[in-house]
């Protein structure tokens, strides 16, 4: 697919038009050490294209790289920041202007994850996870969640199925409901407060 970008260029009194062709970017790949953390910034992220937007996080077959990935065509690189020991990756996708983003981690990977009204799925992966989001859903399944971990929504929905909960992990939902269907491990300490 070649999509062309017509730029208008002002030099005096004449007006060019100048056409550019735009490549579609491939997933973005980060090289990172073991156990890595990953911590997200989409407060800003609002439901303004045509599906709910959602990040999806899962764990794939290598350990030592992060790929993000957003549905053809995408035209936009994106924001991050790498530590120098690549032990954190900061991805800001406040400008991101795609509806999804999937994101494949090392199966062992801690995770912070904040938004607006983008719905959080979390599969396969094993470490502390923070997520928190206004309106979008959180879902987190096949996972080993391991304390202290937090949970927190607004409104939305908070799910766990299937996964293996350790020390100390919180749920907490101001207007919305928790469901879990889960392992909790015998010593641990596990909170629900929801008033929805």
């Amino acid at each position: 697919m070649l999509i062309l970008l017509a730029l208008a260029v002002s030099v005096g009194a004449f007006t060019h038009f100048v056409v550019t062709p735009l490549v579609p970017f491939g997933p973005t790949t980060l090289a990172v050490s073991a156990h890595p953390t990953l911590m997200i910034d989409s407060s800003k992220y609002v439901e303004s294209y045509r599906n709910a937007p959602l990040l999806h996080i899962h764990a794939g077959n290598t350990q030592d790289k992060i790929i993000l990935q957003a549905p053809a065509p995408w035209f936009f690189p994106l924001q991050y920041n790498l530590s120098a020991d690549k032990s954190t990756v900061i991805l800001n996708m406040n400008n991101l202007p795609t509806d999804s983003l999937d994101i494949t981690v090392p199966a062992l990977t801690d995770l912070k994850v904040s938004t607006n009204s983008a719905a959080i799925q979390v599969d396969g992966v094993e470490g502390q996870m923070v997520l928190t989001s206004n309106s979008g859903g959180i879902t987190i399944t096949n996972s080993h969640v391991h304390g202290p971990s937090l949970f927190e929504n607004n409104t939305g929905l908070i799910t766990a199925r299937s996964d293996t909960l350790n020390e100390q992990v919180t749920f907490n939902n101001n207007a919305g409901a928790i469901m879990v269907d889960s392992s909790f491990s015998a010593g641990g300490s596990y909170q629900f407060k929801a008033n929805g």
